[in-house]
């Protein structure tokens, strides 16, 4: 997997809103609403 930032660059916003779908549609959290919810919340 490669890095999503590079050191001292910030994202942009499109690149955070997909990481998030990606992570959030990942096995491991695609069925807590909640903590998806949640992660979302913080990382906007």
């Amino acid at each position: 997997m490669q890095p999503v930032v590079n050191a001292g660059q910030s994202p942009s916003h499109g690149k955070r809103l997909e990481q998030i779908e990606r992570i959030v549609s990942s096995p491991v959290l695609q069925n807590s609403e909640a903590l998806c919810t949640l992660l979302k919340f913080l990382l906007r």
